[in-house]
């Protein structure tokens, strides 16, 4: 039933305040809103007043915040509206799915007096990204608890994918396979290749947070199909991946780090192309990081006496070794610069004998 769905969520414990943001900001008019889901007008009322209790300074609500420029329920709808799905055949959708048509119907109302022939033909014409995800995981040999770890969107597009099959002209235009057919090679699956590099990453889980629900999806579904050896790579599929030298989505994100785009014109990419953007900013950050790191290193390292294999006597070796610099004969002198180069690391404290049995020529 409604109650049992999971919402389709960002993470970060306030899905459903961001879920209701959304649908308050999508400008639904009054009738339009009528014909959400009560968990969507739930949401939008609970978006409300956490907007006006942060307004009045309320600490205690949850912080708001400036927005980002995401629209994952009217894109999605826009997707599924594309399908020109029958009425019987939405009813089988989640009510977040059918939140969506809502959404995306409502936005089409609002643009079509602004749209000429060609603007219409682009809007008619949508990418249907979630539809061609939805094809790719109706193909993908994944199991029931694989596609539990998916969104209600995801499933509700593998549903329309799997609807649309059913239809002998549009099953055709989708190239769909049998129902649970795996593919021959998820690199033929360009939304699961997708995933595989998103995965190949290695991002942190506060790191996939700033994805889209799109990308946390088709990362899903490439880590359940690689889990179970499902998607049919080769030897050299495997180590192109592993290598880091099959990634176009990264690729293409550090072009458009590269080009330091205003806000604005990041708002007009899509949320596969914000993702790209999201995750090359993030390995540019931890490459900037380990560079600064290493710099600082070198720099103590630097600074360091020459710290080269001793040649002390029996006795002035037994002196040292008493701060467990050398052990045996063997010098431990690296240890001591590495010691020395961490921050905040000070050089022992040597005693009077010590300094000037080490400052002798041959002690060095």
């Amino acid at each position: 039933g409604e109650g049992a769905e999971r919402l389709p969520s960002r993470g970060g414990g306030r899905a459903w305040l961001d879920y209701g943001l959304e649908l308050n900001d999508s400008g639904l008019d009054e009738h339009q809103a009528l014909e959400l889901s009560s968990f969507a007008r739930d949401a939008m009322a609970f978006a409300r007043i956490c907007r006006t209790r942060e307004a009045e300074g309320d600490e205690s609500s949850p912080s708001i915040g400036r927005r980002g420029s995401r629209h994952e329920v009217r894109d999605f709808g826009l997707d599924l509206d594309s399908a020109t799905l029958e009425e019987y055949e939405e009813q089988a959708l989640s009510s977040f799915g059918r939140d969506a048509l809502v959404v995306a119907r409502a936005h089409r109302l609002a643009v079509a007096p602004d749209l000429d022939e060609r603007g219409e033909a682009e809007l008619s014409a949508h990418n249907r990204p979630w539809l061609e995800f939805g094809r790719e995981l109706e193909s993908a040999a994944l199991s029931e608890a694989d596609e539990e770890g998916l969104s209600r969107f995801a499933r509700d597009a593998r549903t329309a994918a799997r609807m649309l099959r059913a239809r002998d002209s549009f099953g055709d235009a989708l190239d769909l396979t049998e129902q649970g057919e795996a593919a021959p090679s998820a690199l033929g699956e360009k939304w699961i290749k997708m995933g595989l590099e998103l995965d190949a990453a290695g991002l942190s889980e506060e790191e996939e947070r700033g994805l889209s629900l799109f990308a946390r999806d088709t990362m899903a579904a490439a880590r359940a199909l690689k889990a179970c050896g499902a998607l049919g790579l080769d030897e050299g599929e495997e180590a192109a991946l592993s290598m880091g030298s099959l990634r176009p989505w990264i690729d293409f994100g550090r072009e458009l780090d590269a080009a330091n785009l205003a806000e604005a014109d990041e708002r007009s990419l899509s949320c596969q192309g914000r993702d790209a953007l999201h995750v090359a900013r993030v390995l540019r950050g931890r490459k900037e990081a380990e560079e600064a790191a290493l710099s600082q290193a070198a720099r103590a390292a630097a600074a360091l006496p020459d710290l080269g294999a001793p040649d002390l006597v029996e006795a002035k070796e037994a002196s040292v070794s008493k701060r467990g610099w050398f052990s045996r004969g063997k010098p431990k002198a690296l240890a001591v610069a590495a010691f020395l180069s961490l921050p905040n690391a000070a050089a022992p404290d040597l005693a009077e004998g010590e300094e000037a049995s080490l400052s002798k020529p041959g002690a060095r």
